[in-house]
């Protein structure tokens, strides 16, 4: 029982910055860390659910992120609310048209530069921005950990087979930007180690979106398509695709000071996938 209440509290009074914690993952990973002890800033487009559940833990302070000056005194504002900061999570993705999702623009033999470098700014740029701005503090504070939320397609890219005869499919932007965050991550973990921060990734594997609809209403549900689900199902060693509390855990890890001699890693939670 002692045991279990300390891994339940080894997060209590860390001042946390998470971009994109109110979506389909981002909201429950936000929510644990919040659960564990630590105070959360919810950077991002939406108000999370959990925000009036943790009045005195959890703030929220909207932002598009596309808005570089925006977001950079948002960051600022965040901080000063939290107190300080100890943990950045980099969340945020547009997973839109914009960046080539659903849409046939964003097929490799139609992407324009444009939407091609709005994936690569969603998916490296966002991510480098929000380091740059926290890094500074934590520089100064000679402290700090930033977790980087990459992908399965980190180090892997979409099996084409998967898509034929549908309309979703997963653009050239998303793999692309989410490989070049994981160099970002090595970077990152290699040049402000001498400062005492930390950088790693997590890649969750496949987690169908049961938000799709609600995000855009012109996006197919992928958890009704059963054989497309069903197709998800079979690639994951364990025989079933992730649920958003299936990353609990790893993101409490790499939050919290039980990696304290963890960086540069990338830590994949999909479920045997890559094994096969």
């Amino acid at each position: 029982m002692t045991e279990a209440v300390s891994e339940k509290s080894q997060l209590k009074g860390k001042k946390i910055l998470f971009s994109g914690g109110s979506g389909y993952l981002g909201a429950v990973m936000a929510e644990h860390l919040l659960t564990c002890g630590a105070k959360v800033a919810n950077i991002g487009r939406r108000t999370p659910d959990f925000l009036s559940k943790y009045p005195n833990q959890a703030f929220h302070f909207k932002a598009d992120f596309y808005e570089s000056e925006d977001l950079t005194n948002v960051l600022a504002q965040a901080i000063e609310e939290l107190g300080g900061v100890d943990v950045l999570v980099n969340n945020s993705f547009d997973f839109s048209p914009r960046t080539g999702f659903n849409d046939p623009a964003g097929r490799i033999e139609n992407i324009s530069k444009e939407t091609f470098m709005k994936g690569l700014e969603s998916g490296i740029y966002w991510p480098l921005h929000c380091s740059q701005i926290v890094g500074k503090r934590m520089i100064e504070q000679k402290h700090g950990n930033i977790v980087n939320i990459a992908s399965l397609y980190s180090f892997l890219v979409a099996d084409y087979r998967m898509y034929e005869g549908r309309d979703i499919f997963n653009p050239v932007t998303y793999p692309v930007s989410k490989h070049g965050l994981v160099g970002l991550t090595k970077y990152i973990a290699s040049f402000w180690a001498p400062h005492g921060i930390r950088c790693n990734c997590l890649s969750p594997g496949s987690f169908p979106n049961t938000l799709s609809q609600k995000d855009d209403p012109s996006a197919p549900n992928l958890v009704d398509d059963k054989e497309f689900l069903n197709i998800l199902n079979q690639k994951c060693s364990l025989g079933r695709t992730g649920v958003p509390k299936d990353l609990e855990s790893a993101i409490q890890f790499l939050c919290s000071e039980k990696s304290s001699y963890l960086t540069g890693a990338n830590l994949v939670v999909d479920g045997g996938w890559s094994i096969l």
